[in-house]
């Protein structure tokens, strides 16, 4: 017999198209991110194709599942300020305590060092309560969410009314809060509030 016969009548070691199929169809998204690009590159284009579909399926199940999420979440942000509404009462007295300490923190954190009258200064503070932020600034807490405010410009006189009058002193002189205002900036959601200004030579 011939050995062109007996190449012909060998079985092919190529693999059958199905195999291939069921290659394809068995790649999960899991295994394809495992795969190195050695992997990738024996890929067939049928099975890159594949490869990218699958990715593409995981990423949309993924952010769809991100966004439901957000959803769930976005109840919680919205009733912050009924949660404290919620908290138990403080006398007046506690209310006025802990806005001196918070007065006090901001007293320290606020430190001029330079001698340009136009330099800026910010300073951020936390308090526990709205009602000890309110009480700080000497404004009334609004009743409302529509009467809520996200920031103010502080009279220097009121800023020094609530935190203290602030002086450093340096070699010829000292060094103080300038301007005629300060800006006062709210955050109400995480109870936290900023102020901003200048600082220099006094006038």
């Amino acid at each position: 017999m011939s050995s062109s016969l007996k190449r012909s009548s060998s079985p092919s070691l190529a693999t059958p198209p199905s195999a291939k199929k069921a290659r394809v169809s068995t790649l999960t998204a899991a295994e394809l991110l495992d795969m190195d690009e050695v992997d990738l590159a024996t890929l067939s284009p049928a099975e890159l194709v594949h490869a990218v579909t699958q990715l593409k399926e995981t990423l949309s199940e993924t952010m769809a599942a991100l966004d439901k999420e957000k959803k769930k979440k976005a109840p919680l942000a919205t009733a912050s300020g009924n949660a404290q509404a919620q908290q138990p009462e403080w006398t007046d007295e506690q209310v006025k305590a802990k806005a001196k300490q918070v007065a006090d923190l901001a007293l320290k954190g606020i430190k001029p060092t330079c001698k340009k009258g136009t330099t800026k200064w910010s300073y951020t503070g936390v308090v526990p309560r709205h009602d000890v932020f309110y009480t700080l600034f000497g404004f009334g807490e609004p009743k409302t969410k529509s009467k809520m405010w996200k920031q103010k410009k502080l009279e220097m006189d009121d800023f020094e009314k609530a935190i203290g009058c602030i002086s450093v002193s340096i070699r010829y002189g000292s060094l103080s809060v300038t301007g005629k205002t300060v800006m006062l900036h709210w955050d109400a959601e995480n109870s936290q509030f900023t102020l901003k200004g200048t600082y220099g030579l006094p006038y």
